[in-house]
């Protein structure tokens, strides 16, 4: 089984105090599907392990959780593009980091496999911003950022191979109050990568998280593991509460000295 790449909290110490920190509730993990359930669980019925989370609301037709704890992406296909939604839970404007953690994946036979995941302004409502990840004629595996309406493309970028059985981090950083969206993604152990910013449409929001499947993943050993989907805050909405947290107790302590 492949190495899991998990989210990380963190505690705050300052001044011989941890601070238990008390900043709103979408500081925290807002949705986080793990797939350590059962072996054969559809998503539909895929844990939540944030308390109160949301669930997808549509099955992708033979894709299930399996022994190695990874939602395996096998569908054989009619026509067309499968989507599944969650409700996003996201309520206030700010920074958030939406994140699909893959364990790996295997590219073969005829048709082009596609998988997106994004915000929609709503449960089976438009697109805000996504990130397709897809391959091309050449066998390669390319990125690139989509927000429909009046936002913008990022340019895509082949970065993978036809099979990968390193994890990768998949990263879709969404600006609700700039209407801006970032795409990137995360080797293991290794930095960060953005292939771009651009805007979004300033009527659209983040009211959906979406998982779209389209392609035939059917053929012999075809697989695409996806290890974890979560939507935490961004860095950046982090560092302005915890830098006027910081601020504060410099200040109180000033003040006591």
């Amino acid at each position: 089984m492949m190495k899991r790449i998990t989210l990380k909290r963190t505690l705050i110490a300052a001044g011989g105090f941890s601070l238990a920190l008390a900043v709103p509730a979408q500081a925290s993990v807002i949705q986080s599907w793990e797939f350590n359930d059962a072996p054969g669980t559809l998503l539909s019925d895929a844990e939540n392990s944030v308390a109160g989370g949301s669930s997808w609301n549509e099955d992708i037709g033979g894709s299930e959780v399996t022994a190695d704890g990874v939602f395996r992406i096998r569908r054989d296909p009619p026509e067309g593009e499968f989507s599944s939604w969650a409700v996003s839970q996201i309520t206030d404007p700010g920074n958030f980091s939406l994140s699909m953690n893959v364990a790996g994946w295997n590219f073969t036979g005829d048709e082009d496999e596609n998988v997106r995941f994004g915000f929609t302004d709503g449960v089976n409502n438009v697109i805000t911003a996504q990130l397709r990840i897809f391959r091309t004629a050449e066998d390669e595996v390319s990125l690139i950022g989509n927000a429909l309406g009046d936002g913008e493309t990022i340019s895509s970028v082949s970065a993978f191979t036809a099979s990968q059985d390193t994890p990768i981090r998949f990263v879709l950083n969404y600006d609700s109050v700039n209407h801006t969206y970032e795409v990137g993604y995360q080797p293991e152990n290794e930095s960060f990568v953005s292939i771009g910013s651009a805007a979004t449409d300033p009527d659209r929001g983040p009211g959906a998280i979406r998982l779209s499947v389209l392609g035939d993943y059917s053929d012999t050993g075809e697989f695409f593991d996806i290890d974890e989907i979560s939507l935490v805050p961004e860095p950046s909405t982090y560092a302005l509460v915890f830098g006027g947290l910081v601020g504060a107790l410099a200040l109180w302590r000033r003040r006591r000295e």
